[in-house]
């Protein structure tokens, strides 16, 4: 036998053995019932949270799988909605390496028929807030580094609704007709891919972000693009992203181009008629907790305009500086 033809017999030992291997590790570590009561009581413990699932089912080969219906995750008792999120239908596809040492790790995940609700109360507590369910503890939501998800390459959405009620009313309703993000290990190199609609008009959103490994952390940014297509106008960010809701670090370029903003108007809900073609430029960074707006030029029509701004945030309000040069810019002619 040559010893090209050993070598190729000793990788496909390995590989079956490695399958094999993988499938009773599979069977003993996500056995189905078990796999839901353990979820159901993570769910809980970490979040205070109730977690239900439906059928479960395993599959095997040509690499190990979960299958999981009707996949429900409640939202607070003080929310209206009684779910936060809800998925149809869930596969998780499985790393084979891992489960020979007796762990489960998520390698890609699809999901199919989400509904996600997402509240704010009076109070501005947050429904999607997932914050530790020990007495005492201080209160800090969940974040994605340092869990499951941070050994996520794949993941893909498809037929999904968001919608967000703010003091009791409730904003137009985000569709996903698909969304699909596609990641190096340690959630790094990402690039994502979305077409959504509201309010029945469409967007095409393309982004890419260098590290999203430290998601969630106060302080934490990453480098990025973000292009948005309504059709008639485009819009693109680039530079450095924040990635934690107090928006700290941030330092983007924003630039926007129509023939018409009518289709974004619309997107938001706001359904006037066309409006004139319009451009805009300007960079934005956070520093000192204020956003220094500059290099800001825009056009509408044939009214041009230039300037800079600083917004000084606080608890009780925004303070506004700016200075805008123009030539007799009358806005109504300019958007209508």
């Amino acid at each position: 036998m040559t010893k090209w033809r050993r070598t190729a017999l000793w990788i496909t030992g390995a590989a079956a053995i490695a399958a094999i291997g993988g499938a009773f590790a599979l069977h003993a570590l996500v056995e189905p019932e078990r796999l839901k009561r353990v979820a159901r009581d993570k769910a809980q413990a970490a979040w205070s949270r109730d977690l239900s699932v439906g059928d479960v089912s395993l599959q095997i080969f040509p690499l190990p799988a979960l299958h999981a219906e009707r996949v429900a995750l409640a939202n607070p008792a003080w929310a209206k909605a009684r779910l936060l999120a809800y998925a149809e239908s869930v596969d998780a596809h499985l790393e084979l390496l891992p489960l020979l040492t007796g762990k489960v790790r998520v390698k890609s995940l699809d999901l199919d028929g989400v509904k996600v609700n997402l509240e704010i109360g009076a109070d501005r507590a947050k429904s999607w807030d997932l914050v530790p369910a020990h007495d005492g503890a201080t209160a800090k939501p969940a974040s994605a580094a340092g869990n499951d998800f941070i050994n996520l390459i794949a993941l893909t959405i498809r037929n999904a609704d968001i919608g967000q009620r703010t003091k009791g009313v409730a904003a137009a309703v985000l569709h996903i007709d698909e969304a699909t993000a596609e990641a190096s290990p340690g959630l790094r190199d990402v690039q994502i891919e979305a077409s959504v609609s509201r309010n029945r008009k469409p967007l095409t959103l393309k982004a890419s972000f260098a590290d999203l490994s430290r998601f969630g952390k106060e302080g934490a940014t990453t480098d990025g693009k973000i292009d948005f297509d309504w059709g008639k106008t485009r819009l693109a960010l680039t530079g450095v992203f924040p990635l934690h809701t107090a928006l700290k670090g941030y330092a983007m370029t924003a630039d926007l181009k129509a023939s018409s903003m009518q289709d974004m108007f619309a997107f938001f809900g706001d359904n006037r008629g066309p409006t004139s073609p319009a451009t805009l430029h300007f960079t934005a960074r956070e520093w000192q907790g204020k956003t220094e707006v500059a290099e800001l030029s825009a056009a509408f029509g044939k009214h041009r305009a230039t300037g800079s701004a600083q917004l000084t945030h606080s608890a009780a309000r925004t303070v506004v500086n700016a200075r805008i040069e123009s030539g007799g810019l009358d806005w109504e002619k300019a958007l209508l």
